[in-house]
């Protein structure tokens, strides 16, 4: 996935710089993200700060440890399209979170309580 890594770099470089965190806190704010999905990778030991969700479909060329240790690497927390329409959540309507940074996203949705 060089394409996409350099897709994904070029993105990254354009976001703000993420708020400063404790190890703590970054934990929470992956895990937050995690906490509904029906499968779950294992987070390493040491997290950067959650920079971007990247919404991917269930190909399993997109689930490769390589890919997967890439993106949690560079603050990328990947999420799959459901495989029904069933498991869609209602959370927050997508189009409400396109293009926007982690920082800025509600405080019910990423749980910082300086959210803007």
């Amino acid at each position: 996935h060089p394409w996409l890594e350099a897709e994904l770099t070029a993105i990254l470089a354009t976001l703000p710089e993420p708020p400063a965190q404790t190890e703590a806190e970054r934990r929470a704010t992956w895990q937050r993200w995690q906490a509904g999905l029906t499968v779950r990778f294992t987070l390493p030991d040491r997290l950067p700060p959650l920079r971007l969700l990247l919404v991917l479909d269930n190909l399993s060329g997109h689930k490769t440890p390589s890919l997967v240790l890439w993106l949690v690497a560079h603050g990328v927390m990947p999420l799959y399209t459901p495989l029904s329409a069933t498991a869609t959540p209602s959370a927050a309507p997508a189009p409400s979170l396109v293009g926007r940074s982690i920082a800025d996203l509600p405080h019910s949705i990423n749980g910082d309580a300086h959210a803007k």
